[in-house]
């Protein structure tokens, strides 16, 4: 649907890229050049690793499941993650494709919140590691990717995905900051942002190690004021729905298929599902 609408432009630019599925799902010859960009200084050394050194963050990557090694990452990042930003700052193309490794490997094992449980490191562990139990039985976790010939944990199974992704994003530019900064021009011609911001609506938990319930909102502003732009939103129902009666932009329903919607048939994911919409600017039409 997203690329139906875009077709091809200049630049294209996600602010709040996440996982960036919607830059690396575009076809090719789309864009002439997109930028991808994460306040959360771990995300973007993930993608500017898979850029630089897609080979050693495969190796990084590649180990069995492991409740506690989990729970160790996890602690481990948070005095990493000032070492890292403070790096990147300072040197355009330095990254950790060992640590990048290591966050998609933790990310992989968890949905959502379950991967931001925090808990001081035990003593003792009389009743196992207290972090939330990875999904062990899920068998689209990273670590369930299937390679060929005797397993080595070497990264090879990785190696051919991940260097597709460097490919991917050789026209691409990692940016890590507000993303007020980033949009400030973005009603050049050619120009298409994707906004995917965390979600305004209240029922949620936190999901993001930088997280806001109230960014959601300053995006929709930006977006009644900046209409000429050619820009899609991205969002539930009761915030998508004002968003377009007021610019008289097109919105568009979807259902994911994916995430806490397979966990329970009646559950809060199944309900949120058909909540998903996308708004496209009157610049679309």
């Amino acid at each position: 649907m997203i690329w139906e609408r875009v077709e091809k432009c200049k630049t294209f630019v996600e602010p709040f890229c996440g996982s960036a599925a919607v830059t690396l799902a575009a076809p090719a010859g789309a864009f002439h050049h997109s930028i991808v960009n994460d306040l959360d200084p771990l995300v973007a050394n993930v993608w500017r690793a898979l850029k630089y050194k897609p080979d050693e963050v495969a190796r990084a990557i590649d180990m069995p499941m492991d409740h506690i090694q989990i729970h160790a990452i996890r602690h481990a990042l948070e005095d990493k993650r000032v070492e890292i930003v403070a790096k990147m700052l300072f040197d355009p193309e330095w990254c950790d494709p060992e640590w990048a490794g290591r966050v998609c490997y933790q990310l992989s094992c968890y949905i959502g919140s379950e991967a931001l449980e925090h808990y001081d490191a035990p003593r003792s562990l009389p009743e196992g590691v207290p972090h939330a139990v990875p999904s062990i039985a899920n068998p689209r976790t990273i670590s369930s990717v299937k390679g060929s010939g005797k397993r080595s944990f070497d990264g090879s199974r990785y190696r051919d995905w991940f260097l597709d992704l460097a490919t991917r994003l050789s026209q691409c530019a990692v940016t890590c900051c507000d993303w007020t900064r980033l949009i400030k021009r973005m009603e050049a011609e050619g120009s298409v942002v994707f906004f995917d911001p965390p979600y305004s609506v209240k029922e949620r938990v936190k999901t993001y190690s930088f997280d806001s319930f109230d960014v959601a909102g300053k995006v929709r502003e930006w977006c009644v004021k900046n209409q000429r732009a050619r820009w899609i939103y991205t969002g539930y129902d009761t915030e998508c729905e004002p968003l377009a009666a007021t610019t008289g932009s097109d919105l568009h329903r979807w259902k994911t298929n994916g995430g806490y919607a397979h966990q329970k048939m009646n559950g809060r994911g199944m309900a949120n599902s058909k909540r998903e919409c996308l708004v496209f600017s009157p610049a679309f039409t």
